[in-house]
């Protein structure tokens, strides 16, 4: 009989975490599993996306003072329809379904999955303290807790004092076939078409945590030893500061901003060097995703997740966060030195095998039935 899973988020928004449950519910065997998506919101990029056999449950979250009707409309979920599996995703989210689950007899399996790290991003939330008190009992409770990284994993257990043994690291995974077949769709930018110079490119969310000014201002020495074209996919708050920024460095003309892309991928894969600038990352899938697209990678040395993926000059490169100088020595000889360059794009595609859809997916289905500790 096929075991029900419920995936629980807040939207199917386009972040790296909606995108990895959207690969996931397209991917899990429906001869054993019977799957559902229970949403804050139903709205999204990835909402029309994700697979028509896929049940919404709308719970309709109109303003942030929903925490408790939250709470009680999944409660009555879980009672009414008794799932096996609960799968909820990000911090507020695991907050919402474990308050959801306490003091039920018979309640279901209940794993939750951290995907940022907390150290760096729960200091500057709105009573974060009390944020904190939640998450530890929240984690507490919970059968499995799926860490995206060894760093979350170390911080998890450490901060909110959850046992190490209900922690179970579990990498994002990348579809190797849909990113190459996307990556070969053309694109409408003529100097990607029609390379004039070498193009360095980046792509995620204009915010604090990508830190892109450390970006611009690095490519400026780039485009002092010769010419370049940086571009940054992605939208968010900050891009009037980035402009602005860009513009005060006089280097608007070798800049272009191009917004959020549906198909990212034909955009790298025609780029000479892929750049991730985070300060702090929970995994990068977009490092991932830019190895399987063929392209040498430089990113900085995160407290988690890029580390866990590069090892710097085999399968790309690292640099301290922060380091504006090593950053644009980096990207000049990746530019200037192309059998480096290919070597590293070479073991990069080797690296992101161990990430297949498929070995995540087996992972995950393994944490939906296994009792026993990790």
């Amino acid at each position: 009989m096929a075991k029900s899973v419920y995936f629980i988020l807040q939207t199917m928004e386009g972040g790296g975490t909606e995108k990895t449950a959207l690969r996931l519910l397209s991917q899990l065997d429906r001869t054993r599993y019977k799957l559902k998506l229970i949403l804050f919101n139903a709205r999204g990029e990835f909402f029309k996306d994700l697979p028509e056999d896929i049940e919404i449950l709308d719970l309709g979250k109109r303003n942030r003072w929903h925490f408790f009707s939250l709470i009680m409309r999944i409660r009555k979920i879980i009672k009414t329809e008794k799932p096996d599996v609960l799968l909820s995703f990000l911090f507020y989210t695991n907050i919402v379904t474990a308050f959801s689950a306490m003091f039920l007899k018979n309640r279901p399996r209940l794993i939750v999955s951290e995907r940022n790290y907390h150290r760096a991003y729960l200091p500057f939330e709105r009573f974060s303290w009390l944020k904190k008190i939640f998450l530890a009992i929240a984690y507490r409770q919970t059968d499995q807790v799926i860490a995206i990284s060894r760093g979350i994993a170390k911080a998890v257990s450490e901060d909110f004092k959850v046992p190490a043994q209900k922690i179970r690291v579990i990498y994002n995974p990348v579809d190797l076939d849909e990113v190459r077949q996307l990556s070969r769709a053309e694109t409408d930018c003529d100097f990607l078409n029609n390379k004039a110079a070498p193009v360095v490119i980046t792509a995620g969310r204009l915010s604090r945590q990508k830190n892109f000014s450390l970006l611009i201002e690095a490519f400026t020495g780039v485009l002092k030893q010769m010419p370049a074209h940086l571009v940054i996919l992605g939208k968010g708050e900050l891009r009037p500061k980035l402009e602005l920024f860009s513009k005060n460095l006089g280097i608007g003309g070798n800049l272009t901003f191009a917004g959020f892309q549906k198909n990212p991928f034909a955009w790298i894969s025609k780029a000479d060097l892929f750049v991730l600038t985070s300060s702090w990352e929970g995994f990068g899938n977009v490092i991932t995703e830019a190895m399987a697209c063929g392209i040498p990678v430089i990113s900085t040395r995160c407290s988690s997740g890029p580390a866990e993926i590069i090892t710097d000059n085999v399968d790309g490169l690292l640099v301290d966060p922060g380091d504006s100088r090593a950053l644009t020595d980096a990207m000049i000889r990746l530019l200037k030195d192309k059998a480096a360059a290919e070597r590293l794009s070479a073991a990069a595609l080797n690296r992101i095998k161990d990430m297949s859809i498929e070995k995540i997916t087996e992972e995950y289905e393994n944490t939906f039935t296994d009792r026993s500790s990790f």
